[in-house]
């Protein structure tokens, strides 16, 4: 097995499917426990970047296992979610509502092209 560093960014814009196979546990997270935690982190990576911190460490969300599933060439590619099943759940969670967080204050969102970062901006009518 081939261990390869992955940003988070690059594996959600890869267009491929994830599939959580029967076996894994089902989703348990807690707020106090794992989503305080995490929001925390977010806000620390945020504030260095928003401080001009460039040198700032990444931070390691913690190893992800993905299987590579055969699929015909002409067919999005499939990944079997060995582990990391509650990490990419919850940031796919945390995303959405980040979505229609913009959504509902008539903001939009989008990767600039210049930094990895998302970009939150007001919508032009």
């Amino acid at each position: 097995m081939k261990a390869t560093a992955v940003s988070l960014l690059a594996l959600f814009e890869t267009k491929m499917q994830l599939e959580v196979p029967l076996f894994q546990r089902q989703y348990i997270w807690q707020r106090e426990k794992h989503w305080e935690p995490l929001w925390e982190d977010i806000q620390r990576k945020f504030t260095d970047y928003l401080d001009g911190r460039k040198d700032a460490p990444v931070h390691f969300l913690g190893a992800m296992v993905l299987d590579l599933k055969q699929t015909p060439a002409t067919h999005v590619g499939k990944r079997q979610v060995i582990d990391g099943q509650q990490r990419l759940t919850t940031f796919q969670i945390f995303l959405s509502g980040f979505r229609d967080f913009c959504n509902e204050h008539g903001c939009c969102w989008r990767r600039p092209k210049t930094d990895p970062l998302i970009e939150v901006v007001p919508i032009q009518n």
